[in-house]
């Protein structure tokens, strides 16, 4: 399967995702990680005895949350070409920069899905839509439309493309 990942919607940064990204990250121990408590002292010349749970919540320091945003986009995109590879699924990821980037991952038969006018249409119009409210009852009401979308809800995907 040729699955690629494409940056802005444009063809520039298209670049195919192959099993040596799978090798990417694998040795984490000598970089900064982008998950330890910075309270926390651990002398340099100790090894750590593995990774160490972080707290999900927003990154305040700006140049961290752009090295958390990189390389947790980096593993998802390899998640999502683990996955269309082990169980021959047909995937669609679109992870949004918090610039406005727009960084896509698609298996063939859903490449036109983003790459034809109607696609990015589409995509652009959601981009744009304002932001739901907090509350419970918007947040519920969101998930159940996201997953019963009218104009997709029922059509296989022979039939989207």
């Amino acid at each position: 399967m040729n699955n690629t990942v494409n940056r802005a919607f444009n063809n520039s940064g298209v670049s195919p995702i192959t099993p040596k990204a799978e090798q990417l990250g694998s040795k984490r121990e000598f970089e900064e990680d982008d998950d330890i408590d910075s309270d926390e002292a651990t002398p340099k010349n100790q090894k750590r005895a593995g990774r160490r749970k972080i707290k999900i919540e927003y990154i305040e320091d700006k140049s961290r949350r752009h090295i958390t945003f990189s390389k947790r986009k980096a593993g998802i995109m390899k998640k999502a070409y683990e996955l269309s590879t082990l169980t021959g699924t047909q995937v669609l990821l679109l992870v949004v920069s918090e610039t406005g980037l727009v960084y896509t991952f698609t298996t063939p038969k859903l490449q036109p899905l983003v790459t034809q006018p109607e696609g990015k249409n589409l995509i652009q119009s959601c981009l744009n839509a304002p932001d739901p409210a907090q509350s419970k009852e918007n947040t519920t009401a969101s998930v159940s439309v996201s997953l019963n979308i009218p104009q997709f809800h029922g059509l296989s995907t022979n039939d989207l493309l």
